[in-house]
């Protein structure tokens, strides 16, 4: 077979089934009769399958062509833009540290700052009080002084109202009148007597005008010396009051001097504390400002992916519809073939083959329900065309004909598996196949699982047949002959396709 021209194996030997060796297989069949009505539906919809085929074909070239376009016109570089925006939020985030720093230092600084006032101010408290305690102090003193002398003045006043002068005054008083008399009186007295010319008498009253004439003069030196003293005493009272009152305007004026000072110190750190504070809270607006602008820049970063996501999206959107038409065609059914399935008879038969090759000519095409889709093309191989998404082992989908050996698929069970084997793609008739919860294009020799995990050939479908993940059976429409694939999986061979659970293929089966 591999010696064929590629075409001529296309157009004449793609519906036949090479394996080698000759072998006999029993088969349990049934047989499906329709009923009359049932055939004139499924030829009405043979009838409109052929008809809007090519103009499925059509749109879904059409599709693929736009396809191509669109995203040759609309180039993305999502990895080049994503480190785009992965740096600028970088770059953001390390200026928002730095503005944290930033904040940070400010508030030390200005933290300080209010705490070297406060102790400034703390100690010039200190130094004010101290000083205005000093003069409290000298003015204390002074009241002291001046009580002092007021009550000193107070007794000599009082004494010289008793006729008393100072205790030594008068003793320095009577000293000098005792001085004088003696030198004076005694002398004259002593001297007439020596001479002969004093005697008694005359002595006598010489005496007694003397000691009148000392008595009077000492009287009125003794009321001399009372107001002396007593102006002496008042000029002492008056001088301590002066001195008391001198030391309070001198201890007035410097509190007053002290409070200016200390009002005018205050007033210089209480400046100093304000512009530390406006400093800082002028770096704080400024520091704001800047966190806005980076915040700005973060949550730009990731713009241009979005409008670039959204510009290949509408890209790719008249693509879509037009795919989305195709399959429309493709899924048309006729509801009529619904309601009329199912309504003939079937004939169990067990039956006993021996053939080199295997497989009827389209041996009950979709259970005889719609066999009249099909009628004269023949078998083909069990496989999928170009477009149908496989389950890989991540989880995500990748396109059947972009499947490599060695790539990981999900299995049925949910494994992963990897793939050891891919068939050689050819050309072959594709049916569309419609269930409840999906749809596909297989080929009418594709094993496809049931629920019970027994699998059947799509040729053997009926109209409400179940299968597994995707519900019953709907409509099953021809869909013109494309380019084929299918691959063979380790451990149980079967993968998912579009949502249905296929059987993989093998060496027996794709090769003669």
């Amino acid at each position: 077979m591999q010696s064929i021209d590629a075409e001529v194996y296309r157009r004449y030997f793609r519906h036949c089934r090479f394996k080698g060796g000759n072998k006999t297989t029993v088969n349990n069949t049934s047989t499906y009769t329709p009923t009359p009505y049932e055939l004139e539906m499924q030829q009405q919809e043979a009838n409109y399958s052929k008809a809007i085929a090519p103009n499925a074909l059509e749109l879904n070239n059409l599709a693929m062509n736009v396809l191509k376009n669109s995203l040759g016109t609309v180039q993305v570089d999502y990895n080049g833009m994503n480190k785009t925006a992965q740096n600028q939020i970088a770059n953001a985030t390390n200026g928002m540290n730095g503005l944290i720093g930033s904040n940070n230092a400010a508030s030390s600084a200005v933290n300080n700052t209010l705490g070297s006032t406060a102790n400034q101010y703390s100690q010039l408290a200190g130094q004010t009080a101290g000083q205005l305690g000093n003069l409290s102090g000298t003015y204390t003193n002074a009241n002291v002084a001046a009580n002092n002398a007021f009550s000193n003045a107070g007794n000599t006043y009082g004494s010289l109202a008793q006729g008393n002068l100072p205790t030594a005054y008068r003793q320095n008083m009577e000293n000098s009148i005792s001085s004088a008399l003696n030198n004076t009186i005694g002398k004259t007295i002593s001297g007439l007597g020596n001479r002969g010319v004093l005697n008694s008498s005359v002595a006598s009253a010489a005496l007694n005008d003397i000691e009148k004439n000392a008595a009077d003069s000492v009287a009125q030196q003794y009321q001399n010396n009372i107001n002396q003293v007593a102006n002496l005493t008042g000029q002492q009272a008056s001088a301590a009051q002066q001195q008391m009152s001198n030391s309070f305007n001198t201890a007035g004026q410097l509190g007053n001097l002290i409070q200016q000072q200390h009002s005018l110190q205050g007033d210089a750190l209480s400046q100093q504390a304000q512009a530390a504070q406006q400093r800082y809270t002028n770096s704080m607006n400024t520091n704001s400002q800047n966190s806005g602008l980076l915040s700005n820049l973060i949550n730009s970063a990731t713009t241009p992916i979005t409008t670039a996501s959204v510009a290949q999206e509408a890209a790719q959107t008249p693509a879509s519809n037009l795919w989305n038409m195709s399959l429309g065609l493709n899924g048309a059914t006729n509801n009529a073939l619904v309601a009329a399935a199912g309504k003939g008879t079937t004939n169990s038969t067990q039956t006993s083959t021996t053939s080199g090759g295997g497989g009827g000519f389209l041996s009950g095409l979709f259970g005889g329900a719609v066999s009249g889709l099909a009628g004269g093309l023949g078998s083909a191989w069990g496989c999928f065309p170009a477009g149908t998404m496989v389950k890989m082992g991540d989880g995500s989908e990748k396109a059947i004909e972009h499947i490599e050996v060695g790539d990981e698929v999900k299995t049925d069970s949910g494994k992963t598996e990897k793939v050891v084997k891919l068939m050689e793609p050819h050309y072959n008739d594709v049916y569309a196949v419609i269930c409840e919860k999906g749809h596909t294009n297989t080929t009418t020799t594709q094993p496809l699982m049931k629920p019970d995990g027994s699998y059947i050939e799509m040729g053997n479908l009926k109209i409400g047949t179940e299968l597994k993940n995707v519900g019953k059976v709907q409509s099953i429409v021809y869909s013109g002959e494309r380019r084929v694939y299918d691959l063979q999986v380790d451990g149980e061979n079967n993968y998912i396709a579009d949502g249905f659970t296929a059987q993989g293929g093998d060496d027996s089966f794709w090769t003669a």
